[in-house]
């Protein structure tokens, strides 16, 4: 028994930077006492999704069309910061869940451009260690054929 069957579902709505979105959130039930009880993932996965909403609402790339762009490059998430030009907590934060502006958000929806992608590589090259800068140069050239 892995505790599924105790979650429940319930329509609410949010009010995320003035707009108010409406979702299904997830909430645990304890199976003795029939009371809510908090559950950490649950939290994190309902903030995940509602943010998502959000950023679709808006224009904005979601958590995993991030986490989608930077594997296509092969990078982990402070590699494809540096290459970028952010902070290196950055795209972490935004892959999981954090809503970021529209002047990150069209970076990185730029940088899925392989052409883009090199000139940002050749930009902030001196953020890179020379191994991994080459590397990525190698991959971003390869996917430009």
């Amino acid at each position: 028994m892995d505790g599924r069957e105790n979650i429940k579902i319930r329509k609410t709505k949010v009010d995320v930077k003035g707009k108010i979105i409406e979702f299904d959130e997830y909430y645990m039930i304890d199976p003795k006492t029939g009371e809510e009880v908090f559950d950490r993932n649950i939290e994190i996965e309902n903030d995940t999704r509602l943010y998502d909403i959000y950023k679709k609402q808006m224009n904005l790339l979601t958590s995993s069309e991030i986490k989608n762009i930077r594997k296509k490059y092969d990078m982990n998430q402070k590699e494809f910061a540096l290459a970028i030009g952010v902070g290196e907590i950055t795209v972490h934060r935004f892959e999981n869940g954090s809503i970021q502006t529209e002047s990150v958000d069209s970076i990185i929806r730029l940088s899925e451009d392989p052409d883009i992608m090199y000139n940002l590589l050749i930009k902030n090259q001196a953020n890179l260690s020379d191994s991994d800068f080459n590397s990525f140069l190698t991959k971003v050239s390869i996917l430009k054929m």
